[in-house]
């Protein structure tokens, strides 16, 4: 192929991808188009060799052309000499060290680490450098590490800025291991270029041996045959399947292990041959207390400028507050105690925001705590905690992603709305009541009495208290008494939140008058006082869609509704070792393998009868009494220890 054909067909690569001719000074190609090049440059190659056929070329020429077209659109980053990766490095660590309080010989010891595989030649099993990272909590270890991904990424080193990260405690157990190989392949998959592994001591052993193998041979034999499902490997059921994955690649990717130990815990988790492939061990040193001091000095002026965007906010600090202040913390967790601290005090002053719709404000330390404008900050520290507690509740709740998220969205909607009245705006009045649909067990009741506690902590409501009735305790026996008595449990709700479970047996059709006049009460109290209730509707999905229609106001009142899904094997195999932890019990690998199979089962053809979550907590309670049973006969038994023959599967069997 001669070099006028070459340079055709690099242009018309060009032109197809970017609608232009490339021209033959260096441009700058936009970020967005590099994945769609690296694409267009695979479906490219077949043509290349059909050209090659009618022309040939030489392996070198081949790969020459090759070399040339990702230098020309930038698709990865060249380096014709190690001088020139220097300079780069150089010049990113110099920037991060601007914005950070890590010493610079620890930023430099981190650069190196990401250079080099620059600097030998790269590995061609695809691992570009193994690290250990460690030091104590708040040392700054992930920051930095986000630090570096985010200048490579500017720097056209890396695709995206995004860190893919593992967290060993997920992996304790053999039962785990589809979980386990679900995200290693998720993670590999991914355009990030750091894999990063929190707590890998945790990591069950046997799949700490699959990582040896893959990062140093560069795949991985699975042990059981998967299929690619919606992006996410499923365990192949059947013999002969069309692209099963029998194993895993390790691509471009800089592995790292974090920790808070010492080197030392590596040769206990890993081989020593495994250890010595790691070349870049680094320590995090804890921050003096003058680096700690400088660190609120930055959080204290960051947190005026997020008050002043967020909430039109002026902050001003009185010129002794950031040393008596300092004087204040506790700063266990270095730099995380600092930031710790700086958020309380910013949810203070939101919070003075939302009440008072205060515009200016001073603060000032005496030796009870902080004033703001000569009055003293004293609920914050404790909304705070409180705020934690229940966001640590959801996160501990199996499943409900979108209603979990729903709920935390709350928080952002109310306070933009008062932001708005606070500026003489109009402020959209939206309705918080919702409709709760799903089957038994699924968490509706659990997640109403979160809401109601969240709720009032974000002063959407005044006392936040719960009222869950049904039908009998809002429909009366005589007439002219069903209207009173709605109203009577209406007024108990005023200020937190109504859920009224099973709310479609309030509509027993056209002729239930005592049922339509309950109905007719809810609605308009409702309107009248929507500042200060939530009334939340539970029941079956078809049914809940037939009752809206029951009242035309109905519908157009709930228009939040949120879906409680049945949960999966899976998650109740979850939800049962969450039961077991708190009582002090473990339950065996055989056990739990058992119970995903039956808890699969009984979901596909029985979920609606059996309860769900409940069914899991009754399972559980029926096998702590017949491993009780057991443990009289066999004394030296452990106490702790749920077997499989302490579960009862007969319940729901095949063929029932």
């Amino acid at each position: 192929m001669s070099d006028k054909s070459l340079r055709e067909e690099k242009e018309r690569l060009m032109k197809e991808v970017l609608g232009k001719k490339r021209p033959y000074e260096k441009v700058e190609v936009p970020t967005s188009f590099h994945s769609e090049l690296e694409k267009e440059l695979k479906a490219q190659q077949k043509e290349i060799e059909e050209l090659d056929k009618l022309q040939p070329l030489s392996n070198k020429s081949l790969v020459d052309f090759q070399k040339q077209l990702q230098e020309d659109y930038e698709l990865v980053e060249k380096f014709d000499h190690p001088q020139e990766s220097e300079n780069l490095f150089e010049k990113l660590t110099s920037r991060i060290e601007e914005k950070s309080f890590v010493s610079r010989k620890t930023l430099q010891s981190v650069s190196i680490a990401f250079r080099r595989p620059y600097l030998l030649s790269k590995d061609p099993h695809g691992c570009l450098n193994m690290m250990y990272i460690y030091g104590p909590n708040g040392s700054n270890r992930h920051e930095t590490i986000q630090s570096f991904a985010k200048e490579l990424k500017l720097e056209h080193v890396m695709q995206t800025d995004q860190i893919q990260v593992l967290d060993g405690s997920s992996y304790q157990t053999g039962s785990n291991e589809q979980i386990f190989i679900q995200d290693l392949y998720q993670a590999l998959q991914s355009e990030s270029s750091i894999l990063l592994f929190e707590q890998f001591e945790k990591i069950h052993p046997p799949f700490l041996r699959m990582l040896e193998t893959l990062f140093i041979k560069g795949s991985l034999e699975l042990p059981k045959r998967y299929v690619l499902s919606q992006n996410m490997l499923v365990e192949n059921q059947t013999a002969l399947v069309k692209n099963a994955i029998s194993s895993i690649e390790m691509k471009d990717k800089y592995v790292i292990f974090l920790s808070d130990q010492d080197p030392k815990v590596l040769t206990k988790s890993f081989t020593s041959s495994f250890v010595q492939e790691i070349h870049d061990v680094i320590y995090f040193e804890p921050f003096s207390k003058q680096k700690l001091f400088d660190c609120l000095k930055d959080q204290l002026e960051k947190m005026c400028q997020k008050c002043f965007k967020n909430f039109d906010l002026n902050v001003t600090c009185d010129k002794e507050f950031a040393e008596e202040y300092f004087a204040s913390c506790e700063i266990h967790e270095g730099i995380h105690s600092i930031q710790k601290q700086i958020q309380t005090l910013y949810i203070s002053l939101s919070d003075l925001v939302l009440k008072d719709h205060v515009k200016k404000v001073v603060l000032s330390y005496q030796s009870d705590g902080v004033y703001a404008n000569g009055n003293h900050i004293v609920e914050a520290l404790q909304l705070e905690k409180e705020l934690e507690k229940i966001q640590q509740e959801l996160k501990e709740i199996v499943g409900l992603e979108q209603v979990k998220e729903y709920i935390q969205t709350l928080q952002s909607h109310l306070m933009i709305q008062k932001q708005r009245e606070a500026q003489g705006l109009k402020s959209a009045s939206v309705s918080y009541h919702m409709i709760f649909t799903g089957n038994p067990g699924t968490g509706k009741t659990m997640i109403a009495r979160l809401l109601a506690r969240y709720m009032k902590l974000i002063h959407a409501l005044s006392s936040g208290q719960l009222v869950e009735v049904s039908r009998m305790d809002l429909v009366a026996k005589y007439v002219g008494q069903t209207a009173p008595l709605t109203m009577s449990v209406l007024e108990s709700s005023f200020g937190g939140v109504l859920f009224i479970d099973e709310a479609y047996s309030l509509y027993r059709g056209k002729e239930d008058s005592f049922g339509l006049e309950a109905i007719d009460t809810i609605v308009k109290v409702m309107e009248d006082h929507r500042e200060n209730l939530v009334v939340v509707l539970a029941g079956y999905k078809d049914e809940m869609n037939e009752f809206l229609e029951s009242n035309s106001g109905l519908k157009s009142r709930f228009s939040n509704v949120l879906e409680f899904p049945d949960y999966t094997g899976k998650q109740l195999v979850e939800i049962t070792q969450l039961f077991a932890n708190k009582q002090g019990y473990t339950i065996d690998d055989k056990a739990l393998n058992h119970l995903e199979t039956y808890y699969s089962y009984v979901q596909n053809h029985h979920a609606k009868d059996a309860g769900n979550a409940r069914f899991a907590r009754n399972m559980f309670e029926a096998a702590v009494l017949k491993q009780a049973s057991r443990i009289l006969k066999h004394k030296e038994e452990n106490l702790s220890l749920l077997k499989d023959e302490d579960f009862n599967y007969e319940k729901y069997v095949e063929g029932e």
